[in-house]
């Protein structure tokens, strides 16, 4: 195993990109990897509000969405998988802008640990290595935790059965602020499809899932950036002295 740490180091440390957690060093008696620190905390904590942690607004959700999927993209491109993908490992910088960890973990440890096993892929037994879908599938949990605020056990059935029932808004996050619903029902059509059971029925990373995150990210960025008008009514007429009495 320590050999495994030690040929981990040595792969991480090359693989450089904006929002992969860096390397810094491991320690083979400890059996860990030691990672640069983020002063905002993991994901989960974010989910889970952990010590007064502030609440995390929509359009920043949706800009994390596609953060971690560049990430994941990425890490295809080289012909590797991350394989442990879950809110813990997810990182956020002082700028929220994501950071994510645990990539190489499933490799070093013949099993996951319990804690994120509703993240693992379902057609995975104990014995199988992930694949690329298994990312899909992780991160469509991740979408659908996001987007509701719910914890992620049985969470596609949930989302599922509100949206069958065009129940959709009832079940959104309402501390991230008001989400607007087309995009909501974008993201939860694409975390549903990430979470099919069967590899075959779910999404591609490139095509599908960068797709959709990268427009809804671009748009909920744009309408948050949008300056906005002043009120009508907060507008004021001129006094009559500032008017060119030719234009009366």
């Amino acid at each position: 195993i320590k050999t495994s740490i030690s040929d981990q180091v040595d792969i991480l440390s090359w693989i450089k990109h904006p929002h992969l957690l860096n390397v810094i060093g491991a320690s083979t008696d400890a059996l860990a990897l030691i990672y640069e620190y983020l002063p905002s905390g993991t994901l989960e904590d974010w989910l889970n509000k952990k010590d007064g942690t502030p609440l995390l607004p929509w359009n920043i959700r949706t800009r994390i969405f596609a953060e971690i999927c560049s990430t994941l993209l990425f890490l295809h491109s080289l012909g590797a998988v991350h394989g442990n993908l879950d809110p813990s490992n997810i990182l956020l910088d002082s700028d929220l802008h994501v950071k994510v960890g645990g990539f190489g973990i499933a490799r070093v440890h013949a099993t996951l640990d319990e804690a994120n096993s509703h993240y693992r892929d379902p057609e995975l037994t104990s014995h199988d290595l992930p694949t690329s879908k298994s990312d899909v599938y992780s991160l469509g949990i991740i979408i659908l935790q996001l987007l509701t605020g719910k914890p992620a056990l049985r969470i596609a059935m949930y989302v599922q059965k509100a949206v069958s029932a065009g129940r959709l808004h009832m079940i959104l996050d309402q501390t991230a602020g008001v989400w607007p619903f087309i995009e909501a029902v974008e993201l939860a059509n694409l975390g549903l499809k990430c979470c099919e059971v069967f590899w075959e029925g779910r999404p591609d990373m490139h095509s599908e899932v960068w797709k959709v995150l990268e427009q809804v990210s671009s748009t909920a960025m744009e309408v948050v950036d949008k300056p906005t008008s002043l009120p009508r009514q907060d507008i004021k007429e001129p006094p009559a002295h500032f008017v060119c009495p030719i234009s009366q």
